[in-house]
């Protein structure tokens, strides 16, 4: 089972319902209707406070609350802090009965914001730079043209020698995350970087699409204790450009029967840009939601279909809904340049060089200070987190 404490307050707030409604049919609200599906629950709808041209989301209607909202009907508010806290007071003054009201957004903040990617510094791995997924919705050419404007011989793909580099500058409870800007197994050395990084003993997770990836490397794949992991899949636009071949979908299926020493889902996490196609929905069927979700990356994409912050903050004191209020999940890309976080494309916040620096040396640079400065409040100060989605305004 997949976020437990939210899942049984879902289910003591059912067994006084009558009916259980999502309230917001965004990011977060489609996120949190993909969570309960998971885990057998399904909604009755969703609830904005008004309709502006969707009838539907994930194939369930949308109403006005102020329609539902007053019967005996179970709430579960699916929406980012600033605008959670309008709708608590919006509900408050409507005299809706609160004891049939759930804040959905702080268990996705709890476990994406987890134990130990709040404790536990995270680096996620940037294999190489020019992914040629090329998704619709990750910003690949602002990240190329600002990572090559300087030198346009700058190293392009991590080697092995260097992430042994990297393990040794970051602690000993440094999670490692291979994920980072790019598809990982597009760096034909990715599997050994998995096998160093878990040799350690440290977490280890993986985010693939299996572009670049052999059959034998979803067989050394199955072998490694990862602490997560998340498979993005084709989807019928084609946003994301993955090679589609009976092979391709033999891999997927692999991954998605195969299970973990303790009987636990191999796979924690399924997604897509776009509807999945047709024969994944039917290899998951049963077994996993495929989670469609797109966003505007911190600004640096643009898009009516993209999620992302309908007002900039400005001085509001923040934190990260992912890693806290220690910003401690940066990106690490080829050549050891160790970025703020996995929304920076414009290379924005440049903390340092972990090839040639300690992971607690950059963390004491002057960029990092600043960066602390600005979620704090300092308005003098640059910020890209001011844009993202997944800020979180301090109470």
């Amino acid at each position: 089972m997949f976020y437990g404490e939210f899942i049984e307050e879902v289910k003591e707030l059912m067994a006084r319902t009558n009916q259980i409604y999502i309230y917001g049919a965004g990011l977060r609200g489609k996120e949190l209707c993909h969570i309960l599906t998971r885990n057998g629950i399904q909604i009755d709808g969703f609830l904005v406070t008004e309709v502006k041209g969707q009838t539907q989301a994930l194939g369930f209607p949308i109403f006005v609350a102020k329609q539902i909202m007053y019967d005996n009907v179970g709430i579960i508010v699916g929406l980012g802090d600033i605008y959670t806290k309008e709708v608590m007071q919006y509900l408050k003054d409507q005299e809706v009965d609160m004891g049939r009201v759930i804040d959905g957004g702080i268990y996705i903040s709890k476990d994406r914001g987890s134990k130990d990617l709040q404790d536990n510094p995270t680096v996620e791995i940037t294999t190489v730079l020019g992914c040629s997924v090329s998704c619709r919705y990750c910003p690949q050419k602002v990240l190329l043209k600002r990572y090559f404007e300087a030198d346009k011989n700058r190293k392009h793909i991590m080697s092995l020698e260097d992430f042994r580099i990297f393990l040794k500058h970051t602690p000993e409870n440094c999670d490692f995350m291979f994920a980072g800007m790019s598809e990982p197994y597009l760096n034909p050395d990715c599997t050994e970087m998995l096998k160093l990084a878990c040799e350690t003993g440290r977490n280890v997770s993986l985010y693939t699409t299996l572009e670049g990836a052999s059959q034998k490397d979803v067989e050394e794949i199955l072998k490694l204790p990862f602490q997560f992991v998340g498979l993005h899949v084709a989807d019928k636009n084609n946003f994301a450009h993955i090679t589609v071949t009976e092979e391709y979908y033999q891999k997927v299926e692999q991954l998605i029967n195969a299970e973990k020493p303790n009987g636990e889902p191999f796979i924690n996490d399924i997604s897509a840009q776009a509807e999945p196609l047709p024969r994944i929905l039917e290899l998951c069927k049963g077994k996993y939601e495929v989670l469609v979700s797109l966003q505007d990356r911190a600004g640096n994409l643009e898009g009516d279909e993209l999620a992302g912050r309908e007002q900039v903050l400005t001085n509001e004191r923040i934190t990260c809904c992912f890693s806290g209020p220690k910003l401690n999940n940066h990106v690490v890309l080829p050549d050891g340049t160790l970025l703020l976080c996995n929304m920076d494309y414009g290379m924005q916040h440049i903390l340092g060089n972990l090839k040639e620096n300690t992971y607690n040396e950059i963390r004491k640079g002057e960029e990092m200070k600043k960066v602390f400065a600005g979620i704090a409040g300092d308005t003098s100060v640059d910020l890209l987190c001011r844009k993202c989605l997944f800020a979180m305004v301090e109470k």
